[in-house]
């Protein structure tokens, strides 16, 4: 219910960051990695079209994250991110971005 709800939010056409949230979740949700990786990135791009750099960061992280483990290259994703979470003066929490020593 609540995937089938982000599902219509990230339909909208506005460019909201609300909208580009709920389509960044909805993304998470693809099934196949490399799409949903390919999406969560465009999403990243849009955010940080939007001055949301910390959102992107985050997103290209994921983007990242959901790309190696489709087995394709998320460096430029990582990368993306590692300058974005600098930009912002913030230090990622989990895991190591891949391809990167920044931690995410």
């Amino acid at each position: 219910m609540a995937a089938n709800s982000l599902r219509g939010l990230a339909a909208g056409a506005s460019d909201s960051p609300v909208v580009a949230h709920a389509e960044w979740a909805s993304a998470l949700l693809e099934p196949d990695r490399t799409l949903a990786a390919e999406r969560v990135a465009q999403t990243a791009a849009r955010l940080e079209a939007m001055e949301h750099r910390l959102a992107a960061a985050d997103a290209y992280a994921d983007a990242a994250w959901l790309a190696q483990r489709a087995g394709t290259p998320a460096g430029e994703w990582a990368g993306r991110a590692a300058v974005l979470y600098a930009a912002c003066s913030a230090v990622p929490l989990l895991e190591a971005l891949p391809a990167s020593g920044a931690r995410r």
